[in-house]
C-alpha cells in the first residue's frame, strides 16, 4: 500500500522514499509479465489547494514474456519525473496505490520483445516469419 497522511506534508512538501510490495500489481498466475522485486521510489509529496500531488522517480522490475518467441527477459520501468495527482477527498489520508499500479503497467510494452530487455539481445524467433508476401498482399487489397 502506498498510503500518506496529509497532516504529515508541511507548505514545503515531504520527501518520501521506500519501497511498495509488488503484490499490488494483482496479476494471475501464468501472467506472462511478473514482478521481480518491490516497487521502489523517491519522491516528494505537496499539497496545493486540496491535491495531493506526488513528483519524483519510480522504478519496478519484471519478468517479461517475449511476444514472438515465448522466452523470459528482464525488464525494468522507471518513471523518471513522474507526477501522481489524488484529490483528497478524506482529509487525512490518501491512498495513491492504484494509481502507482497503474503507471507502472501502463509503462510496460504491448507486445514485448527480448530486444527491450535489460540486456538486449537477439531473439531467437528473429527472421523465421516471413512478413514481406503478407505486406504485399495488404498493399494490393487495399488498391480493389
Amino acid at each position: 500500500m502506498f498510503k500518506l497522511e496529509q497532516r504529515e506534508i508541511r507548505e514545503e512538501g515531504l520527501a518520501i522514499s521506500g519501497e511498495i510490495a509488488n503484490e499490488i500489481f494483482l496479476l494471475p498466475e501464468g501472467d506472462p509479465i511478473t514482478p521481480k522485486g518491490p516497487v521502489r521510489y523517491d519522491a516528494r509529496a505537496y499539497v496545493i489547494e486540496g491535491d495531493l500531488i506526488i513528483e519524483g522517480e519510480f522504478a519496478a522490475d519484471f519478468l517479461l514474456e517475449c511476444s514472438r518467441c515465448l522466452e523470459k527477459f528482464e525488464f525494468s520501468v522507471k518513471l523518471h519525473a513522474h507526477q501522481l495527482t489524488e484529490n483528497l477527498e478524506n482529509p487525512t489520508e490518501a491512498d495513491l496505490t492504484e494509481a502507482v499500479r497503474e503507471d507502472i503497467l501502463l509503462a510496460l510494452p504491448v507486445y514485448p520483445q527480448c530486444e527491450e530487455g535489460n540486456i538486449p539481445r537477439t531473439c531467437p524467433a528473429e527472421g523465421k516469419f516471413d512478413t514481406s508476401n503478407r505486406s504485399s498482399q495488404e498493399s494490393e487489397a487495399g488498391s480493389d
